[in-house]
């Protein structure tokens, strides 16, 4: 992906979703970008806008819990990509799971859940969220 610069802030006058979405952008530029400590903290603010640590379900679904497991895998596998370690894996799967509950049709989230359950050594849930991500909508 290019570095195309800094994106754009979203205005006020934008929907909450739309927000959202500008949000979802610039979090996964930070990834891309090597910065996964900014990526959590982007979407930290949407998993927790209530100031009390859950706010319901956040525009974007499971979308930002999503990417604050990929955020903390990355943060935890460090910029020589080494191998996220099995009880690192569970926890952010276990974390990711949770929230996947929000937006249960998410395929993103469910091959991510995959695959972090597969580094966990958790088979029988890689097995379960893969043949979810598998099966067609409803």
């Amino acid at each position: 992906m290019a570095d195309h610069g800094t994106p754009p802030v979203a205005g006020e006058s934008l929907t909450p979703e739309a927000r959202a979405v500008t949000d979802q952008i610039r979090a996964l530029d930070a990834l891309v970008a090597g910065r996964p400590t900014e990526a959590r903290e982007i979407a930290e603010r949407w998993l927790h806008a209530d100031g009390q640590g859950t706010s319901g379900v956040p525009p974007g679904g499971a979308a930002f819990a999503n990417i604050r497991a990929m955020a903390q895998a990355a943060a935890l596998a460090g910029a020589g990509g080494a191998a996220l370690d099995p009880k690192q894996a569970r926890s952010i799967a276990f974390e990711l799971a949770e929230s996947s509950q929000y937006d249960p049709r998410n395929l993103d989230v469910l091959h991510n859940l995959a695959v972090l359950f597969t580094r966990a050594g958790e088979t029988d849930r890689a097995r379960l969220a893969a043949g979810l991500a598998a099966r067609p909508a409803p």
